[in-house]
């Protein structure tokens, strides 16, 4: 039975590591396997191969890591480049690929192509060039980049919010209020608790949590006099009065949870008295 395991840059290293640390649902390597090594290590995932071919070692199967001096090189030569600009003609070349050097050495070889300096651009992350009908310029600044940590895992939603709310709890941190209504007498039961996470510490911030709970029980007290209870706009002026007193103390902007609840909607033996 022959197994290919294939993909781009570092994808074939990423399966093998998965396969020998038992995450794979279908594959598992044993004493018996012969384990043929073909993809050959390029600049840039020089680390993952070496702890790759390391980990497949450890397996104590047999191992096989053909040498890369029997491959064709992946990336064009500098005359296959000065083909394919002759080819394209194009009337800007903005190199994309590579390390800072690698887009440098082909600034030179448009230039020794008769291309004007101003006609080749080397753009840092965040750049943009624009181009228009009669004009073209660059522009630094316009976007934010960085590295961004996630932990891997495929998600369904709206990336850009889960990063969002991520960078917010890591600069920032959260706040949780926790209270208990009941909507019939309009009175709050049982004390409200504040659960912090990265925001201030618990000992040392009495002061602060005081007057979160003194602005919650001013702010509950407006809603509470009303003949219904509009739950929605009850927790968003929670949000918001409470959220404006914290930046005031402490120039932060935590991420805040107004957790109000109807204690008809709890089971009896959950109520607080």
């Amino acid at each position: 039975l022959v197994i290919l395991i294939t993909g781009t840059r570092d994808e074939p290293f990423f399966m093998v590591q998965n396969i020998i640390e038992k995450n794979d649902k279908y594959l598992e390597f044993y004493k018996t396997d012969n384990v043929i090594v073909l993809t050959p290590t390029v600049v840039g995932n020089e680390k993952i191969s070496a702890r790759t071919i390391d980990l497949l070692y450890r397996t104590d199967a047999t191992i096989n890591v053909i040498n890369k001096s029997l491959f064709i090189d992946s990336h064009a030569t500098i005359e296959e480049i000065k083909m394919m600009i002759n080819i394209l003609k194009p009337k800007y070349i903005i190199p994309v690929i590579g390390e800072y050097r690698h887009q440098y050495s082909l600034k030179n070889i448009a230039i020794d192509l008769n291309y004007s300096p101003e006609y080749v651009l080397i753009m840092e992350n965040g750049d943009v060039f624009n181009i228009n009908k009669n004009s073209s310029y660059l522009s630094k600044g316009d976007i934010t980049t960085g590295e961004i940590l996630i932990d891997g895992t495929p998600i369904d939603f709206s990336y850009d919010f889960v990063i969002r709310d991520r960078t917010l709890l890591a600069e920032d941190g959260a706040l949780v209020i926790v209270a208990y209504v009941n909507p019939q007498t309009k009175q709050i039961v049982g004390p409200v608790d504040i659960i912090t996470k990265g925001f201030v510490y618990v000992k040392g911030s009495e002061a602060i949590l005081n007057g979160i709970r003194s602005i919650f029980y001013s702010a509950s007290a407006k809603h509470l006099d009303k003949k219904y209870i509009n739950w929605i706009e009850y927790k968003k002026d929670i949000r918001d009065t409470i959220g404006k007193y914290i930046f005031q103390e402490t120039r932060r902007k935590p991420i805040l949870i107004p957790d109000i609840i109807s204690l008809e909607n709890v089971p009896k033996n959950e109520e607080k008295n």
